[in-house]
């Protein structure tokens, strides 16, 4: 397609929140002919989303951003506390 295409929504953090954001995410990588990509950027779209959803709550703000060839995809949520590195379980 050639051009840019963003779209961006805000939600308060529901277990609905992931899919939403799944959704936007394929709409607009469909829209821009982007859908090789479809299956990674709706994967982890949907890991961060479920992240913020899960340790901070309150509303949470997804931006998309289609290039020609490429997608970014923001994240923000409403905590005013810095993100805490975690070990990971075995």
């Amino acid at each position: 397609m050639g051009t840019r295409l963003e779209d961006a929504a805000t939600w308060d953090a529901t277990p609905a929140t992931p899919g939403r954001a799944r959704a936007l995410v394929e709409q607009l990588l469909r829209r821009s002919e982007l859908d090789e990509l479809v299956p990674t950027a709706t994967l982890l779209t949907s890991e961060v989303v479920t992240n913020a959803v899960m340790h901070v709550g309150g509303t949470i703000e997804i931006r998309v951003i289609c290039l020609p060839a490429a997608v970014r995809v923001e994240v923000v949520d409403t905590s005013d506390q810095p993100p805490v590195l975690r070990t990971a379980a075995e």
